[in-house]
């Protein structure tokens, strides 16, 4: 990928870790005071319940933020745009439909199907790469499969 759209997906994550993070400030201070102002039983249960959902909120954003942090790490290091399973190029389609994407669309798809290990591929995939796919998908961790 060149410079230019590396530079552009860096300040897409930038932008967004800042709004994420400026969200998540705001929430933990509307979430203390929310703590103290409900003396009422049935206000109290309420509230807790809407924190409950803030927090699952919250959780989904952290997750973001984690995922965004990875993806500029990947810019830095050189490994952005690069699946992190089969070491193939993920489509510029793709990153524009979700920028922090780690697999390739082949190997989403055998994630998805529980496939793919996090840190590697299932004998199972290596099958199915090798009659499935014939060739078109064939570096693996940097190596080349039989096919």
């Amino acid at each position: 990928m060149n410079p230019d759209k590396l530079n552009a997906f860096r300040c897409v994550f930038v932008q967004r870790l800042k709004e994420l993070e400026s969200k998540a400030n705001r929430m933990a201070s509307i979430m203390r005071e929310s703590e103290r102002s409900h003396p009422d039983p049935i206000d109290r249960a309420s509230a807790e319940t809407d924190i409950h959902l803030e927090l699952l909120i919250k959780e989904q954003e952290r997750e973001m933020i984690r995922e965004i942090r990875d993806a500029i790490t990947r810019i830095d290091q050189g490994f952005f745009g690069l699946c992190t399973v089969c070491g193939g190029i993920i489509s510029e389609r793709r990153l524009l439909a979700r920028p922090t994407s780690r697999l390739c669309v082949q190997c989403q798809e055998l994630n998805e199907r529980g496939l793919v290990f996090k840190d590697g591929v299932t004998p199972r995939e290596l099958s199915l790469l090798s009659f499935q796919r014939a060739g078109t998908h064939s570096t693996l961790k940097g190596r080349r499969m039989r096919t």
